[in-house]
Protein backbone atom coordinates (compact mmCIF):
# COMPACT_ATOMS: atom_id res chain seq x y z
CA UNK A 1 0.00 0.00 0.00
CA UNK A 2 1.52 3.28 -1.00
CA UNK A 3 1.72 6.01 1.99
CA UNK A 4 1.91 9.67 1.59
CA UNK A 5 4.82 11.44 2.30
CA UNK A 6 4.01 12.72 5.94
CA UNK A 7 1.09 10.67 6.50
CA UNK A 8 1.15 8.37 9.52
CA UNK A 9 -0.10 4.76 8.47
CA UNK A 10 -2.52 3.67 11.51
CA UNK A 11 -1.35 0.55 12.73
CA UNK A 12 -4.18 -2.47 12.46
CA UNK A 13 -4.71 -2.34 16.37
CA UNK A 14 -5.40 1.22 16.24
CA UNK A 15 -8.09 0.73 13.92
CA UNK A 16 -9.90 -1.77 14.93
CA UNK A 17 -10.41 -0.01 17.99
CA UNK A 18 -11.61 2.85 15.99
CA UNK A 19 -13.69 0.77 14.25
CA UNK A 20 -15.50 -1.16 16.69
CA UNK A 21 -15.93 2.23 18.46
CA UNK A 22 -17.83 3.14 15.52
CA UNK A 23 -20.05 0.11 15.50
CA UNK A 24 -20.85 0.70 18.97
CA UNK A 25 -21.71 3.91 18.57
CA UNK A 26 -24.07 2.84 15.62
CA UNK A 27 -25.66 0.15 17.42
CA UNK A 28 -26.64 2.42 20.05
CA UNK A 29 -28.21 5.04 17.21
CA UNK A 30 -30.01 1.97 15.52
CA UNK A 31 -31.27 0.27 18.83
CA UNK A 32 -32.58 3.71 19.92
CA UNK A 33 -34.00 4.88 16.41
CA UNK A 34 -35.79 0.80 15.64
CA UNK A 35 -35.35 -1.25 19.41
CA UNK A 36 -32.77 -4.06 19.89
CA UNK A 37 -34.74 -6.54 18.61
CA UNK A 38 -35.55 -5.16 15.35
CA UNK A 39 -31.89 -4.55 14.68
CA UNK A 40 -29.84 -6.37 12.70
CA UNK A 41 -26.24 -6.46 12.42
CA UNK A 42 -26.46 -5.70 8.90
CA UNK A 43 -28.55 -2.60 9.99
CA UNK A 44 -25.49 -1.42 12.05
CA UNK A 45 -23.22 -2.28 10.00
CA UNK A 46 -24.99 -0.07 7.15
CA UNK A 47 -25.09 2.47 9.63
CA UNK A 48 -21.41 2.94 10.28
CA UNK A 49 -20.25 2.12 6.74
CA UNK A 50 -18.14 -1.15 8.08
CA UNK A 51 -18.64 -4.36 6.21
CA UNK A 52 -20.90 -6.79 8.09
CA UNK A 53 -17.79 -9.38 7.45
CA UNK A 54 -15.94 -7.07 9.80
CA UNK A 55 -18.29 -6.37 12.22
CA UNK A 56 -18.82 -10.54 12.94
CA UNK A 57 -14.87 -11.06 13.25
CA UNK A 58 -15.20 -7.66 16.42
CA UNK A 59 -18.08 -9.27 17.81
CA UNK A 60 -18.94 -12.82 18.43
CA UNK A 61 -22.90 -12.55 18.14
CA UNK A 62 -25.08 -9.82 18.24
CA UNK A 63 -25.99 -11.35 21.93
CA UNK A 64 -22.51 -10.17 22.27
CA UNK A 65 -22.59 -6.29 20.44
CA UNK A 66 -25.51 -5.57 23.01
CA UNK A 67 -23.87 -6.94 25.76
CA UNK A 68 -20.52 -4.69 25.05
CA UNK A 69 -23.13 -1.88 23.71
CA UNK A 70 -24.53 -1.77 27.54
CA UNK A 71 -20.36 -1.61 28.50
CA UNK A 72 -20.13 1.83 25.74
CA UNK A 73 -22.89 3.59 27.57
CA UNK A 74 -21.42 2.59 30.91
CA UNK A 75 -18.19 4.32 29.59
CA UNK A 76 -20.16 6.88 27.89
CA UNK A 77 -22.09 8.42 31.72
CA UNK A 78 -18.08 8.09 33.25
CA UNK A 79 -16.90 10.34 30.46
CA UNK A 80 -19.79 12.68 31.43
CA UNK A 81 -19.74 13.02 35.24
CA UNK A 82 -17.95 9.73 36.28
CA UNK A 83 -15.11 10.88 38.21
CA UNK A 84 -17.08 12.58 40.21
CA UNK A 85 -19.80 10.09 40.56
CA UNK A 86 -16.41 7.63 41.28
CA UNK A 87 -15.10 10.26 44.39
CA UNK A 88 -18.16 9.42 45.86
CA UNK A 89 -16.87 5.94 46.33
CA UNK A 90 -14.51 7.47 48.52
CA UNK A 91 -16.20 10.02 50.38
CA UNK A 92 -16.35 10.49 54.45
CA UNK A 93 -19.52 12.65 54.33
CA UNK A 94 -22.32 11.61 55.88
CA UNK A 95 -24.16 8.87 54.38
CA UNK A 96 -27.44 10.35 53.26
CA UNK A 97 -25.10 13.43 51.72
CA UNK A 98 -23.58 10.79 49.82
CA UNK A 99 -26.64 9.38 48.73
CA UNK A 100 -28.01 12.73 47.84
CA UNK A 101 -24.82 13.80 45.58
CA UNK A 102 -25.15 10.75 43.50
CA UNK A 103 -28.60 11.23 42.30
CA UNK A 104 -28.02 15.01 41.81
CA UNK A 105 -24.98 13.37 39.91
CA UNK A 106 -27.17 11.07 37.62
CA UNK A 107 -29.78 13.60 37.47
CA UNK A 108 -26.89 15.51 35.23
CA UNK A 109 -26.28 12.66 33.32
CA UNK A 110 -30.06 12.60 32.71
CA UNK A 111 -29.91 16.00 31.61
CA UNK A 112 -27.18 15.57 29.28
CA UNK A 113 -28.34 12.34 27.88
CA UNK A 114 -31.33 10.61 28.23
CA UNK A 115 -31.48 8.26 25.71
CA UNK A 116 -28.82 6.39 27.76
CA UNK A 117 -31.34 5.37 30.07
CA UNK A 118 -34.35 4.75 26.99
CA UNK A 119 -32.39 1.56 26.64
CA UNK A 120 -32.74 -0.16 29.55
CA UNK A 121 -35.59 -1.62 29.83
CA UNK A 122 -35.13 -2.87 26.71
CA UNK A 123 -31.89 -4.34 27.37
CA UNK A 124 -33.31 -6.06 30.26
CA UNK A 125 -35.82 -7.94 28.45
CA UNK A 126 -33.48 -8.59 25.49
CA UNK A 127 -31.41 -10.54 27.97
CA UNK A 128 -34.27 -12.30 29.76
CA UNK A 129 -35.14 -13.74 26.18
CA UNK A 130 -31.89 -14.89 25.33
CA UNK A 131 -31.46 -16.69 28.25
CA UNK A 132 -28.50 -14.80 30.28
CA UNK A 133 -28.06 -13.70 33.53
CA UNK A 134 -28.76 -9.83 34.19
CA UNK A 135 -25.57 -9.06 35.69
CA UNK A 136 -23.96 -10.18 31.96
CA UNK A 137 -24.34 -6.86 30.99
CA UNK A 138 -24.18 -4.52 33.90
CA UNK A 139 -20.82 -6.20 34.87
CA UNK A 140 -19.59 -4.74 31.28
CA UNK A 141 -21.01 -1.59 32.66
CA UNK A 142 -19.19 -1.73 36.06
CA UNK A 143 -15.81 -1.71 34.50
CA UNK A 144 -16.37 2.62 34.16
CA UNK A 145 -19.17 3.16 36.15
CA UNK A 146 -20.82 1.47 39.38
CA UNK A 147 -23.31 2.80 41.03
CA UNK A 148 -24.41 -0.29 43.26
CA UNK A 149 -21.11 0.20 44.53
CA UNK A 150 -21.08 3.98 45.56
CA UNK A 151 -24.24 3.63 47.27
CA UNK A 152 -23.33 0.69 49.31
CA UNK A 153 -20.81 2.58 50.53
CA UNK A 154 -23.40 5.44 51.16
CA UNK A 155 -25.62 3.56 53.21
CA UNK A 156 -23.13 1.82 55.77
CA UNK A 157 -21.65 5.68 56.16
CA UNK A 158 -25.20 6.41 56.89
CA UNK A 159 -26.21 3.39 59.22
CA UNK A 160 -22.88 4.23 61.05
CA UNK A 161 -22.82 7.80 61.34
CA UNK A 162 -26.48 7.82 62.31
CA UNK A 163 -27.49 10.05 59.35
CA UNK A 164 -30.05 7.84 57.56
CA UNK A 165 -32.69 5.06 58.58
CA UNK A 166 -31.94 1.68 58.41
CA UNK A 167 -34.68 -0.53 56.28
CA UNK A 168 -32.40 -3.35 54.76
CA UNK A 169 -28.26 -4.42 54.79
CA UNK A 170 -26.39 -2.13 52.78
CA UNK A 171 -26.32 -3.75 49.87
CA UNK A 172 -30.20 -4.60 49.45
CA UNK A 173 -30.90 -1.12 50.29
CA UNK A 174 -28.24 -0.28 47.77
CA UNK A 175 -29.85 -2.68 44.98
CA UNK A 176 -33.48 -1.27 45.89
CA UNK A 177 -32.39 2.20 45.37
CA UNK A 178 -30.46 2.57 42.18
CA UNK A 179 -33.29 -0.05 40.53
CA UNK A 180 -35.64 2.36 41.56
CA UNK A 181 -34.07 5.52 40.25
CA UNK A 182 -33.10 4.23 36.90
CA UNK A 183 -36.85 2.38 36.42
CA UNK A 184 -37.87 6.36 37.50
CA UNK A 185 -35.24 7.97 34.71
CA UNK A 186 -35.82 5.78 32.10
CA UNK A 187 -39.46 6.02 32.40
CA UNK A 188 -39.03 9.89 32.25
CA UNK A 189 -36.17 9.20 29.09
CA UNK A 190 -39.92 7.27 26.98
CA UNK A 191 -42.20 10.56 27.30
CA UNK A 192 -42.54 11.77 23.96
CA UNK A 193 -40.01 14.77 23.09
CA UNK A 194 -38.12 13.77 25.99
CA UNK A 195 -35.34 15.63 24.52
CA UNK A 196 -36.75 19.01 24.07
CA UNK A 197 -36.29 21.85 26.15
CA UNK A 198 -39.95 21.87 27.89
CA UNK A 199 -39.65 18.36 28.48
CA UNK A 200 -35.87 18.67 30.21
CA UNK A 201 -36.86 21.17 32.70
CA UNK A 202 -39.96 19.55 33.32
CA UNK A 203 -37.97 16.20 33.77
CA UNK A 204 -35.69 18.26 36.20
CA UNK A 205 -38.49 19.49 38.36
CA UNK A 206 -39.69 15.48 38.44
CA UNK A 207 -36.02 14.31 39.86
CA UNK A 208 -35.81 17.28 41.93
CA UNK A 209 -38.92 16.09 43.61
CA UNK A 210 -38.26 12.62 43.68
CA UNK A 211 -34.82 13.38 45.16
CA UNK A 212 -36.02 15.40 48.03
CA UNK A 213 -38.11 12.46 48.78
CA UNK A 214 -35.55 9.95 49.28
CA UNK A 215 -33.80 12.83 51.74
CA UNK A 216 -37.67 12.61 53.59
CA UNK A 217 -37.41 8.96 53.47
CA UNK A 218 -34.02 8.34 55.00
CA UNK A 219 -32.34 10.80 56.98
CA UNK A 220 -32.78 11.02 60.63
CA UNK A 221 -34.37 14.13 61.55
Amino acid sequence: MKILKGIRAMPNEEIREKNIEKVLAAANKCFLESGIEQTSLEKISQCCNITLRSVNRYFDSKVDLVLQTFGWIGRHIYQLDGERIESLKRSTDKGIEIVIEFLFSLEQVYLSKPQFFSLKGEFDIYIYRHGLERDEGYKRMRKYFDPVGILVHAYKNGYTDGSMRKFLPPKEEAQYCCNSFFCFLQQLSMSKDAANEESMKAAKRQIDSYIERVRELYQMT
